[in-house]
């Protein structure tokens, strides 16, 4: 029994990055709240953003694509968002 039968090679890089950005959290917490919480920020907007491109990719139809569309652009704004309250808190703190 093989793995490669229940994942393909794209979902077993998303969990990998997912299961590194997990620890990279947990870490940051330990840190800081702000930072952990700002981290979890960027964590669910890359979640947007790889989610908008599954649905790119696997549809055919124009309001499907809007729609990917606008999601990608929300989780680009989370990781932005993310991004700069984490760097506030480092200066911050």
């Amino acid at each position: 029994m093989s793995i490669s039968r229940y994942i393909g090679p794209g979902m077993a890089f998303a969990v990998l990055i997912g299961v590194t950005m997990l620890a990279i959290t947990i870490q940051l917490f330990t840190i800081d709240t702000m930072l952990g919480f700002a981290a979890i920020m960027v964590f669910i907007g890359s979640a947007f953003v790889y989610s908008a491109m599954e649905l790119a990719n696997r549809t055919l139809s124009e309001k499907a694509l809007l729609v990917a569309l606008r999601v990608r652009a929300i989780g680009l704004v989370l990781i932005g968002l993310g991004t700069f309250f984490g760097a506030l808190m480092y200066l911050v703190f």
